[in-house]
């Protein structure tokens, strides 16, 4: 991004709209006049609502309005097939290692992919501290569709260090999601699937409802149906275990000898927050 560009950006009058000046950083490609525009329109909106009290309704949905339609001029138009390429491939990549976006993660995180797994864990080491985690459980107590009586359940034992009882906590509401995200019977006469193949109906699921949508939301469903395929992948007769990755098969049944680490439930609360917030717009089913 070059100065005047920046310089403009710094000068919107809202530190909402200077906040943006973050992904200035991911890449000069974007289309800076679209994100200006959006930073004014929040700038001027949150000024009016500022203002009086009882426009706050009015405002509030003007701004949600706008953003969503001018959030999608922003693309990535400097970017070759070839570049997009590599992107989905490392946002895979960091799904197969177990590591699923933190809350308000720069798009430069993911951009690279990892070298092996023990660059993508210690890449992560500042989303492990409690200072952040704490955070994180607001946001995920914070969601809608949170089940919160059996998730104050996992923080509490994540915090009493019980991490073996807090990953089976985890993986229960994990798999509650992409369950009740289904029918209890579909067209085809089939009940409701859990495990590896509950996680490819949801892929099918969120490759339906982001087709049309920037390129950022498919990143961020690849990211997270990797992450889900290593996590849940099968073992024929419980044999080898995987050692660097938790698996939700060995643990939920049983079978698992690998002991399960702090790090293994970090992963499963950003897993849990990213399973709540990717599949908000699709409906529960009964």
């Amino acid at each position: 991004m070059d100065d005047s560009k920046k310089e403009n950006f710094l000068n919107t009058p809202n530190l909402l709209a200077q906040s943006l000046i973050a992904l200035a950083n991911t890449s000069a490609s974007i289309d800076w006049n679209g994100m200006r525009n959006v930073a004014l329109t929040l700038s001027s909106a949150f000024s009016e609502i500022d203002k009086s009290t009882e426009k706050f309704t009015e405002n509030l949905v003007r701004i949600i309005t706008t953003f969503s339609d001018q959030i999608k001029q922003i693309h990535l138009p400097g970017y070759s097939d070839e570049e997009k390429q590599k992107f989905i491939e490392s946002f895979r990549l960091w799904g197969s290692y177990g590591w699923t976006p933190p809350p308000d993660m720069p798009f430069f995180l993911f951009a690279s992919a990892p070298q092996n797994q023990k660059t993508a864990n210690s890449t992560f080491a500042p989303y492990c501290k409690n200072s952040y985690l704490y955070s994180l459980f607001e946001k995920i107590a914070s969601e809608s569709r949170v089940h919160l009586s059996d998730f104050n359940v996992a923080k509490q034992c994540f915090l009493q260090k019980n991490y073996k009882s807090c990953a089976q906590m985890l993986f229960s509401l994990i798999d509650g999601v992409y369950l009740r995200i289904q029918p209890s019977i579909n067209e085809n006469n089939q009940w409701r699937k859990a495990g590896k193949q509950g996680v490819t109906r949801l892929k099918s699921t969120l490759d339906k409802s982001t087709q049309e949508q920037w390129l950022f939301s498919r990143l961020l469903n690849i990211n997270l149906t990797s992450c889900l395929y290593a996590l849940y992948e099968s073992h024929q007769g419980f044999q080898n275990e995987p050692i660097n990755i938790i698996n939700r098969n060995f643990i939920m049944h049983g079978m698992g000898h690998r002991k399960v680490l702090r790090r293994d439930c970090v992963q499963l609360f950003l897993l849990y927050y990213n399973m709540l917030v990717r599949t908000r717009a699709i409906p529960y089913r009964r």
